[in-house]
């Protein structure tokens, strides 16, 4: 996939693939950290074909993507493998901010109305995040349905 980059502020907004070799050593920091607090969590996404890469002075700082989910009306998308590397979170900048609102914008622009989220119920922080973003708690949904230590969100966007 060809990858098309913009820039904002001192963000290199680069739209690609999970593929990419930025978010392919994202996706492996971001697993190697949820498995430090879940280490229950069966696989984690690999499919994605609309996905974010943010690029800081050369160096990839967070990433996202979003797709349809499987036997879902084609408006409702699912956002999948958020992360902010932790040198890059809380800073004043709002990297992860900025990462959720290219996110939604995008899923927009798509024709996504409505988005949803899967997350470990451990994870304190992200749940915080999300509430903050106008997420709201929802059934587990999809390949979730069973799960557990997960918890889901959704959000009208459309």
């Amino acid at each position: 996939m060809q990858a098309d980059k913009h820039q904002t502020h001192d963000v290199v907004v680069k739209l690609t693939s999970t593929d990419d070799p930025y978010a392919i050593a994202l996706c492996a920091r971001q697993r190697d950290e949820i498995l430090l607090t879940d280490p229950a969590l069966g696989p984690f996404a690999d499919n994605i074909p609309d996905f974010i890469v943010l690029v800081r002075n050369g160096k990839a700082i967070a990433c996202g993507g979003f797709r349809v989910i499987q036997g879902e009306d084609s408006h409702i998308g699912e956002i999948k493998r958020v992360y902010v590397v932790p040198e890059a979170r809380g800073r004043a900048v709002g990297t992860a901010d900025f990462l959720m609102r290219e996110l939604e914008s995008r899923a927009i622009s798509k024709g996504f109305r409505t988005l949803r989220l899967q997350t470990s119920k451990n994870m304190l922080a992200a749940n915080r995040f999300y509430e903050r973003h106008g997420y709201r708690l929802v059934q587990n949904y999809g390949d979730y349905v069973e799960c557990t230590f997960t918890i889901s969100y959704e959000k009208v966007v459309g």
